[in-house]
C-alpha cells in the first residue's frame, strides 16, 4: 500500500451518496444529482472513484452530463488525464490478449480470456473500464502448462491451485489459469470443475471482437459469466475484498440478453453449488447501488446478507486495498496470515457456512500440496 492509499480519508454519507448517484447515472438508472456537491465533496467523490477503480466511468458521466454536473476544474482535468491513459492501456491490453491466445495456440494450447477486456465488452464504454492484468484460461492441465513455461525459460511467480503468474508479456502481468476459479468446499468444487471443463470445450472454439475493434479471441459468453463473475465476487469477498468495479461487471453482465431457459439453468447451477444465498446478497447490492429493476434480478434480493456485503464493498474498495483487516505484514509467517484471514472470515460463517467452514482444511491441504510440488 502506497502513501496515498494510507492517507485516503473516510468519506461522509453525503459524499458516498453523490458517488452512488453518479454511478447510477452511468448505469442509466438516474439522470441527475439530488444536490450540488461542494468542492470538498467533489474531492471525496474523486477519491472514491480511485478507491473503486471507476475513474474512467466517472469521467464519462461528467462528460455526458456537462450541462448538469460541474465539478472543480482540477477534478475534471485529473479524470480526463486518467481516462486518456486508461483508454490507451486498454487498447494495448486488447493487443496483448490476442497475442497471448495466438502464441499459446501455436504451441497446441487452446485458451480464452477471462474477465478483463472480455467483460469490458458489456460496458457502454468498454475502453474506459480499468483492466489490471491479462487473465488467460489455458487448456491442457497444470503439469503440461508448467513444463511448457519451463522450456521457454519463463520466470514463474506464485503458483497456486487455479493459476500461476508468468513474465511472458511486456507492459502487463500475465495470469495463467489452469481453471477459472474454485470453491473451498471439496464436494461443491468437484462438480463445479466438471462443469467448467465442459464449458471450456465449447468456448475455446468461439471468437469475440475485443473493444479495440481489431482483436478477436475466445471469451466466455454471458451464460458462463453469470456464474463465473458471481463466483469471482464470492472469492474476493473472502480473500481480497470487493469493489464497485466487480459489481459493475456483474450488473452489465446481467443486462445482456438471455432467454428464460438460460436464466433457469443459471439458477439451477447456483442452487447446485449453494450460491443462491450469496446471489441474493449481490442482487440486494445491485439494487441499492445501481437501482437494478426487479425484472433483471437472478434471485430475490436478500437484505440481511446484502447489507453485510454492502458494508464490505464500501469499506474495502478495489481488491481490498483500503481494508485494514486485509493488510497483513509481509514478514508474518504463513500460519499467522492464515489465522488473520480466518479470523476476518468468521464474520461470514453464519451466512455462508458451507464454504467458510472449509477454509482451514482447504488452505492447510493446499499449503502442503504446494510444498510437495516445490511451489513454496
Amino acid at each position: 500500500m502506497n502513501e496515498t492509499e494510507e492517507r485516503m480519508p473516510k468519506h461522509d454519507h453525503r459524499t458516498e451518496l453523490f458517488f452512488i448517484e453518479l454511478l447510477r447515472m452511468y448505469a442509466g438508472t438516474a439522470t441527475q444529482l439530488s444536490e450540488t456537491p461542494t468542492d470538498e465533496e467533489w474531492q471525496g467523490i474523486y477519491e472514491l472513484a480511485q478507491k473503486h477503480a471507476v475513474n474512467g466511468l466517472l469521467y464519462r458521466v461528467l462528460e455526458r452530463h456537462a450541462d448538469k454536473v460541474r465539478p472543480p476544474r482540477q477534478v475534471l482535468f485529473n479524470l480526463y488525464a486518467q481516462a486518456s491513459r486508461i483508454k490507451q492501456r486498454n487498447e494495448h491490453l486488447c493487443y496483448l490478449n490476442a497475442l497471448c491466445v495466438q502464441k499459446f495456440g501455436e504451441k497446441g494450447f487452446r485458451s480464452a480470456i477471462l474477465k478483463g477486456m472480455g467483460v469490458a465488452c458489456y460496458y457502454p464504454d468498454p475502453l474506459l473500464r480499468i483492466s489490471g492484468d491479462v487473465d488467460l484460461w489455458v487448456e491442457g492441465g497444470r503439469e503440461r502448462i508448467m513444463r511448457f513455461l519451463r522450456t521457454k525459460g519463463c520466470q514463474v511467480g506464485e503458483t497456486v491451485y487455479h493459476h500461476t503468474h508468468a513474465n511472458l508479456l511486456r507492459g502487463a502481468e500475465l495470469e495463467l489459469h489452469f481453471r477459472p476459479t474454485w470453491l473451498w468446499n471439496p464436494f461443491d468444487n468437484f462438480t463445479l470443475q466438471q462443469w467448467m471443463e465442459e464449458q471450456g470445450c465449447r468456448l475455446f472454439r468461439t471468437s469475440t471482437l475485443l473493444p479495440d475493434g481489431k482483436s478477436q479471441v475466445p471469451c466466455p459468453p454471458p451464460a458462463f459469466n453469470r456464474i463465473y463473475l458471481l463466483l469471482h465476487i464470492y472469492r474476493h469477498l473472502f480473500e481480497e475484498g470487493v469493489g464497485i468495479r466487480h459489481l459493475f461487471d456483474y450488473y452489465f453482465c446481467l443486462m445482456q440478453p438471455a432467454t428464460p431457459a438460460e436464466l433457469d439453468e443459471t439458477r439451477r447451477r447456483l442452487a447446485e453449488w449453494h450460491l443462491t444465498a450469496f446471489a441474493g446478497a449481490v442482487m440486494y447490492v445491485l439494487q441499492r447501488i445501481f437501482l437494478m429493476p426487479d425484472s433483471l434480478l437472478l434471485v430475490p434480493a436478500d437484505e440481511v446478507r446484502g447489507r453485510q456485503l454492502l458494508r464490505e464493498v464500501m469499506l474495502a474498495g478495489n481488491f481490498g486495498h483500503f481494508d485494514e483487516r486485509l493488510h497483513i505484514p509481509e514478514n508474518e509467517t504463513h500460519w499467522h496470515k492464515l489465522v488473520s484471514r480466518v479470523r476476518r472470515n468468521l464474520a461470514f460463517l453464519r451466512h455462508y457456512p458451507r464454504e467458510v467452514a472449509w477454509e482451514v482444511p482447504f488452505k492447510v491441504t493446499h499449503f502442503i500440496w504446494r510444498k510437495c510440488k516445490g511451489y513454496v
